[in-house]
């Protein structure tokens, strides 16, 4: 048993085991479990061994090698000195995703007599990779070529398309790959379909880009490697998300992830992807969780600096251009230099540069930008190329979100109508609500009612009274009259056609002539949109323009709780990020207006801390109280309320606190008495 580090069922025919005696040892603690098999504690296991034919070695090597067992073939290998076969069948199975210490870990056991060999000298190019010192991986690879056999030369090969993958020099990459398909290597060939699709992404040839990765998946679910076929799945994620297609480059991350082996590399990759999906769709909040809740950030350098990278985006978006600027910069100056990654970087920045009015600083930044076809579609966004030229460039690739936002530059009504078309088939959000692209379908929005249905004016009624439309925000200051607020509060409240009189005589009851009023409070909101907000007749008045709110929002999500009687545990947590998202007053700056739907949402408000005071009050009594305190600040007169914070003072020995609870009931009480006799 001792002459194979793992013991496996398949193994104990050739070593002469019998599996009673494995599982009495396992009963007797002299093996334990480790993955699929057993071994023993290794000085047991080194000191029992003893000398082992090289024909046997073979036989335990190749089965644990068919049977998937790399690492333990190759302690095999180790502790038998075997270390030609060791450092062959290293450099035939590694791959960058085990990482820099895996390497480094194994590399070290390697007598120096044997460093010299083509396979460790091939090996040790990967560390310059981890390392970001891509030139010295290039020089290597092309010196290690001429002395390779056949058998290691697809490896080479492949190593040097990525080295020069590596600095941008994609084109020579792409004939590296090719060199390498055309050995006909069929162990390697799913990594160099995959490494040819990456290649192909990078000089925006999205097309080959796509076919290469998808016969590389392909490939691997033919041989039941689903974790390879995961990663192949994931990078083609990108070229979709490069293509304009965020929902199915999400769809295929989902199918990926069940087969990925999460490690460190997968599980960024994964994770930026996602979050470049969701920036697209426009749910920026939700791209900053997919780049914040990554374990280990540090692990994996190129990983940590690319989802950097991604995070530095996400502030762009957010308008937090200090924090972007700030992660951009550690990228940039980080030892590690990978070309995409910084061209991507310095693509951002020129952004932000841009945006900030800082012309030559974006210019520069650009023209720093060594090859990443995103390039073409900033620099005519900013009007330094032809846009009709970038725009053909786009549509000829096949890049269609680029395309939607140089249509949108471009501005003129076919052009928006294109870009609009786009935007509503693939869900590009981002560039339909953000401020930094919504204002731009103004003129589409003016000339076509048609498509107004898209554009909805966004009411935020929790905290302080805020309105959006195409990009622009507006608190409370900039309404010139309050009324004209309250009418826009109201007609977005009740979204159908109002009498004209009898709104103005709800409003302006007070005024000599409610129906000028009226006319002067709807003439201040088409200023202040730019826009006709709000339309009439002789006898009606309308918002004229979809409206989505807050309040709305609430409702919705607080349906499902008030449904039922009691919370089970799964539901905890989200109940606990409703309320913490609704918690403000509800329109404070109009606190003599809509008392209807104000006592309506304290109302919700309550029952919703009362499902969670009920949940905690056996379980964590402080966040009982916590939430029995909001209630009866919500609602004051509950008794029950009242009386279960009286009792879980009183449990936890809190008299004083327990007496201050119990006289603040009996003034709501008496309130309540009084208001009933009045």
């Amino acid at each position: 048993m001792a002459q194979s580090p793992l013991l496996v069922g398949e193994l104990f025919d050739l070593l002469g085991v019998d599996g009673k005696l494995v599982a009495d040892l396992f009963d007797r603690g002299l093996l334990y479990a480790e993955g699929s098999g057993f071994t023993m504690p290794r000085l047991l296991r080194l000191y029992l061994r003893g000398p082992i034919p090289d024909e046997k070695v073979g036989a335990i090597e190749a089965l644990l090698q068919a049977l998937g067992h790399t690492t333990a073939a190759l302690e095999l290998l180790a502790e038998q000195s075997k270390w030609e076969r060791y450092l062959r069948l290293l450099s035939e199975t590694f791959s960058a995703a085990y990482g820099n210490a895996y390497l480094r870990e194994r590399l070290a056991l390697v007598p120096p007599k044997y460093r010299e060999l083509p396979t460790y000298r091939y090996l040790t190019t990967f560390l310059a990779r981890f390392s970001g010192q891509t030139a010295h991986m290039e020089k290597e690879l092309e010196a290690l070529l001429p002395v390779v056999d056949n058998r290691l030369r697809p490896y080479v090969l492949n190593a040097y398309g990525v080295s020069l993958g590596m600095q941008a020099k994609y084109e020579e990459a792409v004939e590296k790959f090719r060199d390498c398909l055309n050995l006909k290597a069929e162990a390697i060939t799913g990594r160099v379909l995959h490494n040819l699709g990456v290649a192909f992404y990078h000089i925006g040839d999205l097309r080959q880009a796509q076919e290469a990765l998808l016969g590389a998946a392909n490939l691997y679910r033919s041989r039941g490697l689903y974790g390879d076929e995961a990663i192949a799945l994931a990078t083609l994620a990108a070229v979709e998300l490069s293509l304009g297609n965020p929902r199915e480059a999400a769809s295929l991350i989902e199918r990926a992830l069940p087969y990925m082996s999460r490690q460190v590399a997968e599980n960024y990759l994964t994770a930026e992807n996602l979050a470049k999906a969701s920036i697209m769709i426009g749910d920026i909040s939700t791209a900053e969780k997919h780049v914040l809740n990554l374990p280990n950030p540090k692990c994996n350098l190129r990983s940590h600096l690319a989802t950097k990278k991604r995070l530095g985006e996400v502030y762009l978006w957010k308008g937090e251009y200090a924090q972007a600027k700030a992660l951009f910069e550690e990228v940039l100056y980080s030892n590690f230099k990978d070309q995409e990654i910084l061209d991507e970087t310095h693509l951002l920045l020129s952004r932000i540069a841009f945006i900030e009015g800082k012309t030559e600083l974006a210019r520069a930044h650009l023209n720093r930008v060594v090859r990443n076809f995103h390039a073409i579609t900033e620099s005519a966004w900013q009007g330094q190329t032809d846009l009709d030229t970038a725009i053909a460039d786009m549509r000829r690739r096949g890049a269609r979100f680029d395309m939607a936002q140089l249509l949108l530059r471009k501005g003129d009504l076919a052009s928006l109508k294109e870009a609009l078309e786009l935007c509503r088939t693939y869900q590009y959000g981002l560039l339909m609500y953000h401020p930094s692209y919504a204002r731009l379908w103004r003129p589409l929005v003016l000339a076509e009612e048609g498509v107004r249905g898209s554009f909805p004016l966004r009411l935020h009624t929790f905290g302080s009274f805020e309105v959006e439309f195409l990009g622009v925000k507006l608190n409370l200051a900039y309404f010139k009259t309050r009324k004209a607020a309250i009418l826009l509060t109201y007609l977005a409240l009740e979204p159908r056609a109002h009498n004209r009189d009898s709104l103005a005589e709800l409003l302006w009851g007070d005024s000599s002539r409610p129906l000028a009023s009226l006319h002067t409070a709807i003439s201040e909101l088409r200023k202040l949109f730019g826009a006709p907000i709000v339309e009439g007749n002789k006898g009606r008045v309308w918002l004229a323009f979809p409206v989505e709110t807050d309040l709305e929002d609430f409702q919705k999500n607080s349906e499902l709780f008030l449904k039922r009687s009691a919370l089970n545990q799964n539901e905890v947590g989200r109940l606990e990020a409703l309320l913490a998202r609704f918690d403000t007053a509800w329109l404070p700056e109009l606190p003599d207006w809509f008392d209807d739907e104000r006592r309506g949402v304290e109302h919700r408000q309550a029952k919703l801390w009362r499902l969670l005071a009920d949940f905690y009050a056996n379980r964590a009594p402080q966040k009982a109280i916590a939430a029995y305190r909001q209630v009866t600040r919500l609602e004051p007169y509950d008794t029950e309320a009242w009386f279960n914070l009286v009792q879980l003072y009183e449990d936890l020995g809190e008299k004083n606190l327990a007496e201050q609870a119990r006289a603040a009931m009996h003034i709501a009480m008496r309130e309540l008495y009084e208001r009933s006799v009045w």
